[in-house]
């Protein structure tokens, strides 16, 4: 499966190494699977029907009015889009997002998720997250 491997600083870079080594073997019970260019940044399973990247860029579409869904003690900032959705964990040193077919729930990925992203990935102000533009 073709995935774009996010380009975030150093400091993020070592902080999502540490996270994806910290994903669990399966996610939703779904087994990973390989990625084209491989990169330690980036992780998909099931053939790509979830994809989770870690460093992203913050979301565009983010504002300090926009809603977050909690997750096992982790802000989701969820884009659906006609084929794909992308949710991203904001309030944390880098941003992770988790990609995943339209129409399918995201609750078990997600939970799977918070885990990790929880032990590997520093709070840090949501503000700060929603501030910019």
């Amino acid at each position: 499966m073709r995935v774009s491997p996010p380009t975030p600083d150093p400091a993020a870079a070592a902080l999502c190494r540490a996270f994806v080594s910290a994903l669990p073997r399966r996610l939703d019970g779904i087994d990973p699977g390989p990625t084209e260019p491989r990169s330690p940044l980036v992780r998909a399973y099931g053939g790509g029907r979830y994809v989770v990247r870690c460093g992203v860029p913050r979301p565009a579409d983010l504002r300090p009015t926009s809603q977050l869904f909690t997750v096992d003690g982790v802000d989701w900032f969820v884009q659906e889009g006609p084929r794909r959705v992308r949710c991203t964990a904001v309030g944390r040193a880098a941003f992770v997002e988790l990609s995943l077919p339209a129409g399918e729930s995201a609750a078990g990925p997600l939970v799977d998720l918070a885990g990790p992203v929880r032990r590997t990935l520093p709070a840090v102000p949501v503000s700060a997250d929603r501030a910019a533009g």
